[in-house]
């Protein structure tokens, strides 16, 4: 983790130069989540939107979008988070850990069927990912499909 306290140091030290520069808040964003600084990440991207999204465009604003859905599903706040992660995804499907939390989002608001379908569909760009498969297995629990969760937590283990 030194290596990220130093970058976030030079990242921050550059934004004293210009301080509108949105990639550049992403990267920090992105270090605080390794550091598991969330609150502090959410800022960060509140900042992002708030700015002229200098360094983004069609082709790279998913990364933010689904990042910052994210942070908000770990932060508890799964309306907004699932809001995001559904932009981000819709922008690019290939990302495994946005289908996770935009399951576990609609799974904590009772939407069941849709948070399958993400965990499954996050499973489809992970076959083997440990999370995926408990939060489906969890998923499943809830929705009194006790055979399927067995299944997907063997799958898990």
């Amino acid at each position: 983790a030194g290596d990220l306290h130093r970058a976030l140091d030079h990242y921050n030290r550059s934004l004293q130069i210009f301080d509108d520069q949105a990639l550049t808040d992403y990267c920090i964003a992105r270090i605080l989540l390794h550091l598991d600084r969330f609150e502090e990440a959410r800022l960060r991207f509140e900042k992002i939107l708030q700015g002229h999204g200098i360094g983004f465009h069609d082709g790279n604003d998913f990364l933010w979008m689904t990042d910052f859905g994210y942070t908000l599903v770990h932060l508890g706040h799964d309306r907004e988070g699932a809001y995001y992660l559904q932009e981000g995804l819709r922008r690019m499907p290939a990302n495994c850990f946005g289908w996770n939390a935009l399951g576990v989002a609609q799974a904590r608001q009772g939407q069941l069927e849709p948070a399958l379908q993400s965990l499954s569909t996050g499973l489809e760009c992970h076959a083997g990912s440990a999370s995926l498969w408990n939060n489906l297995a969890l998923v499943y629990a809830y929705g009194n499909l006790a055979k399927n969760a067995g299944e997907a937590l063997q799958q898990a283990l």
